[in-house]
């Protein structure tokens, strides 16, 4: 029948239609006027949309117009309360209304929703628009376009304007990671008959897979054969990594586009002008002429060396005498990646300063420094990509503090990444990696880490809480064997030598003998343990962490006449002395926390000092306890414990001296021996 009238369903299972209404299919062109209680179209299961996954839309619909396609309809369709499923995403649409009405001669097309406001006006055939956009360009830049794809059309002249309202809403249902601020706009012109052609983008943010533009402004526009644009952001953010307000001025004709990129960083200085020239030979070849510029900060600039080129030609790219330079620094590439197997690019990195970093927008806070030297080549990207670098970086410093020269050798093919790295310093061999990255193994790493004489006085560059003054020597044989995420190791460190201060003993212990090492775990079972003066003790040691994060320490030591406490007035004015002791000492910690708890009987050269004569009201009886000697008193003391726990427990003997200090510089002290418990604690 040609006349519906009233409820109709579909046996289609991909439409579900109920309307009250009439379709009118006996005029030449269809009448639409009905309202649909429930519409659901599946539009890709309908062919009427090709995609890789399912898109159906739903909604509550009135429609009142006619028209069988896109150039011929006129009218109004609004709908309430509507979802757009594309996948496993939806997008729900509280209300919308779209219009259409005119003809060639004059016509306008809009949308109004929640999510995004459209508007077309003007002298259009909407299926035609799109060509007339790309015959535009190709009066720029016809290598891009074919000829014979082209069609005669009427003439195109429309203003246009799009005002994006709710962020990641559609945008990031059709394109994954695809981030739109709100309130982003479009608006511009085109009319394919003057050939003229304008656009303007105002956007917060534009972010995608990582890559973040804030302050988007793009100002666009084409008169004649000419098309000129210019692009600026406040903003370019890539995983720390941040480039402050680039400008792209460019104008493009007759195929040939000119390109002036800069940039400057208001924070470190990080500079940038570059002066290109692009000129395509055709839709897959091109040839990009770098004819000056220079990049880094106004105390530390690159410049390029001489004119380079660089040209893309179907699956080859070459590069031809790209040279950056700064005084005797040097980064050049040069050579041709192909298909052929005997193309080879090269790039070559000579004395560069890693200081230089900073001014480059790699924010490195000046921690490393030293002169690096690179030589790469990369072969047979298309079939087996092998890179093959050599590269040094003498005199290694993190935080002014001198590791060494590193030497590193990599081979890389499609099987994985051979790595062969050794430090040296002062002509010895510190340290040596040998090793492969077995790509696509769910443990890629196998190798060796191998210590000789490794100088601990690098681990001081690290600031470890409450430990200091490292120095001595570490050996050893290491596996390493997991991912880069979670490296586990496996073997023995022999140590020499390797002595460490602990900050609020201000006392060094010594410790020469192996450490086992396990996955998450290090320790040693009661093994010798020296203090500064060579008494000896013995020490139970183990350290975890979780994947070289959260790290935990437990440490226990039996020591006989040990100097366990050596402080001054300047460190705790609250007590300090000389305490020499035997017995147990135990420390243990984690981030913030340091705990040290001291059980032992005084020696000889003990001497605890408790000054009373600090700045202020002072009561003896907030220090010192008098009581019967068979008084059974016990006092509470509560101490301050943030940040460290520090309780020691003496056996006094006559050994030990105490001083109750209420006059330093008049000699009024009191000094006592005998026998007794003293408890100190942080």
């Amino acid at each position: 029948p040609n006349l519906f009238v009233g409820s109709v369903s579909s046996s289609d299972p991909n439409v579900h239609l109920y309307f009250d209404g009439i379709v009118d299919f006996t005029t030449e062109i269809p009448v639409f006027d009905f309202e649909a209680n429930v519409f659901n179209i599946d539009l890709t299961a309908l062919n009427l949309v090709k995609s890789d996954k399912p898109i159906s839309f739903s909604s509550y619909l009135t429609l009142n117009g006619q028209g069988k396609k896109l150039n011929t309809i006129s009218g109004i369709l609004s709908g309430s309360k509507s979802f757009l499923c594309y996948g496993d995403s939806a997008v729900y649409i509280e209300n919308f209304l779209f219009s259409a009405g005119g003809d060639e001669r004059g016509r306008k097309i809009s949308l109004t929703s929640d999510i995004v406001d459209l508007n077309l006006t003007g002298i259009f055939t909407p299926d035609e628009l799109p060509e007339g956009f790309t015959q535009l360009i190709a009066q720029v830049l016809p290598s891009i376009s074919n000829p014979e794809n082209r069609k005669p059309i009427g003439r195109q002249n429309v203003d246009f304007s799009l005002n994006y309202k709710a962020p990641n809403s559609i945008s990031g249902m059709f394109m994954t990671g695809l981030e739109i601020s709100p309130n982003t706009t479009v608006y511009g012109n085109m009319d394919n008959q003057s050939g003229r052609f304008g656009l303007f983008v105002r956007s917060g943010s534009i972010a995608y897979d990582g890559i973040v533009l804030s302050d988007l402004t793009i100002d666009a526009g084409k008169e004649s054969e000419v098309m000129r644009a210019e692009i600026h952001f406040s903003d370019i953010a890539y995983k720390g990594i941040s480039i402050q307000n680039p400008d792209f001025n460019i104008q493009a004709y007759n195929d040939i586009i000119e390109l002036r990129l800069g940039w400057l960083n208001a924070e470190n200085a990080s500079y940038g002008d570059l002066d290109l020239q692009v000129t395509l030979l055709d839709s897959l070849e091109m040839v990009i002429d770098i004819r000056s510029g220079a990049i880094g900060a106004d105390q530390s600039l690159w410049n390029i060396a001489h004119a380079a080129q660089i040209w893309i030609v179907g699956d080859s790219i070459g590069v031809d005498s790209l040279a950056l330079v700064k005084n005797d620094q040097r980064l050049s590439i040069d050579g041709s990646i192909s298909k052929d197997p005997e193309s080879e690019l090269h790039l070559i990195l000579e004395r560069f300063n890693l200081a230089d970093l900073d001014s480059l927008g790699i924010q490195m806070d000046s921690h490393f420094k030293g002169i690096a030297n690179l030589h790469a080549t990369v072969r047979q990207v298309y079939a087996d990509p092998q890179i093959r670098s050599t590269g040094s970086i003498d005199g290694f410093t993190l935080d002014d503090f001198l590791i060494g020269d590193i030497a590193l050798a990599t081979d890389y093919s499609a099987k994985g990444l051979d790595i062969q790295g050794t430090l040296t310093k002062n002509g010895n061999k510190l340290l040596k990696f040998e090793g492969d990255y077995l790509i696509g193994e769910e443990e890629p790493l196998q190798g060796k880490l191998l210590l000789d004489d490794f100088d601990l006085r690098l681990v001081n560059a690290l600031e470890l809480k409450d430990v200091r003054d490292f120095s001595g020597t570490a050996s050893g044989d290491i596996a390493v064997e997991g991912t880069l995420q979670n490296p586990r190791l496996k073997g023995i460190i022999d140590f020499a030598e390797a002595k460490f201060t602990i900050d609020y003993l201000n006392t060094s212990f010594t410790f020469s003998d192996e450490v086992r090492v396990e996955d998450g775990w290090m320790g040693i079972d009661y093994k010798p343990l020296y203090d500064q003066e060579g008494n000896k003790g013995f020490v139970v040691a183990s350290v975890f962490h979780d994947q070289f994060t959260n790290w935990t320490y437990d440490v226990s030591a039996d020591v006989n006449n040990f100097l366990i406490l050596n402080t001054t007035r300047d460190m705790n004015s609250t007590y300090y002395g000389t305490a020499r002791a035997t017995g147990d000492l135990q420390i243990g910690g984690f981030e913030n926390l340091v705990e040290i708890e001291i059980d032992a009987r005084s020696e000889k050269g003990t001497t605890i000092k408790l000054p009373l004569d600090n700045t202020g009201e002072v009561t003896l009886e907030n220090f010192v306890y008098f009581v019967a000697r068979n008084d059974q008193l016990k006092q509470t003391r509560e101490a301050d414990l943030t940040g460290v726990l520090l309780r020691m427990n003496l056996e006094i003997t006559p050994d030990a001296e105490v001083q109750l200090i209420f006059d330093e510089q008049t000699g009024d002290i009191i000094r006592g021996r005998g026998y007794g418990a003293l408890t100190f604690e942080i």
